[in-house]
């Protein structure tokens, strides 16, 4: 009876022994499950962004330091790891990498650009849209809404348009234009609309863009409520148009709303409201 008791003893021992086995084994497992899915999350993100492992963990400890502090969360990995380069050779390979990048995704934005174009004429052909492209890749020059619509100068992929400081002799003569940026709600732009209105029955061509029309329909509620004359469209002294980017194009520093642009010639002018 005695040996069969010390065999049930040792059975006993032996299940707690083998269950406290697992249970270290499993602990020790689910903590190296974790590591693993950073890493699988870690090595996606390099690799969206063309970046060994390595390079992306030191972006990462990057961040937590000044970088993250005074810079754009925003900011790519590819600017901070050249940005903070230890060797000219590593700069030079970071800042071509974001040269490949930025010039693959301006190409993705003007393909954008055209197919916009192209929808607008086709779902608002009455209302007319300038636009800042003079031409897109290829040589099909991109057409606007408006036949006579200026081409600015320098508005090119690799060159877009540039606007000159501040105007200190702003005189409006026959055969210029302005870009009037204007939007809903803002009294300012009311009255430089009336301003700017008055010098179209003297010569000169006034592009009226409403900023945040999302239609046609709210361009043209906005004209309706600042008496915009039908007559001055039609005979394309004033155009009509939904922003859809044009005033962070034309002014990428984007001064307060209402905003003034002068085309003479091939010259762009930033005005001062109180030109008018």
């Amino acid at each position: 009876m005695r040996s069969i008791a010390i065999l049930i003893l040792s059975a006993h021992a032996a299940v707690a022994s083998h269950a406290q086995t697992r249970t270290s084994t499993t602990a020790t497992t689910s903590a190296q499950i974790a590591p693993t899915q950073a890493d699988i999350s870690d090595r996606t993100a390099a690799q969206y962004w063309d970046l060994s492992l390595d390079d992306y963990r030191r972006y990462q400890i990057l961040m937590k330091g000044v970088r993250g502090a005074i810079s754009d969360p925003r900011i790519s990995p590819i600017e901070v790891l050249g940005i903070h380069a230890r060797d000219d050779a590593e700069r030079r390979r970071y800042a071509e990498m974001f040269a490949r990048l930025m010039a693959e995704d301006t190409q993705r934005v003007l393909l954008f650009q055209r197919a916009y174009d192209l929808a607008f004429r086709r779902l608002h052909p009455t209302l007319v849209a300038l636009d800042f492209a003079a031409r897109m890749p290829g040589p099909e020059p991109l057409q606007t809404s408006l036949a006579s619509a200026p081409t600015l100068p320098g508005s090119t992929t690799e060159n877009p348009p540039v606007i000159a400081g501040m105007s200190r002799v702003p005189s409006l003569s026959p055969g210029d234009r302005i870009l009037v940026f204007t939007r809903e709600g803002c009294s300012d732009c009311d009255t430089l609309v009336q301003q700017a209105l008055a010098h179209a029955h003297r010569g000169v061509v006034v592009d009226l863009y409403v900023v945040g029309a999302r239609s046609a329909d709210e361009a043209q509620q906005y004209a309706r409520r600042v008496a915009l004359d039908p007559a001055l469209v039609s005979d394309h002294r004033v155009t009509l148009n939904i922003d859809g980017g044009t005033f962070a194009r034309a002014l990428p520093r984007r001064p307060g709303l209402p905003a003034l642009v002068r085309k003479r010639g091939e010259s762009l002018v930033q005005l001062a409201t109180s030109d008018l």
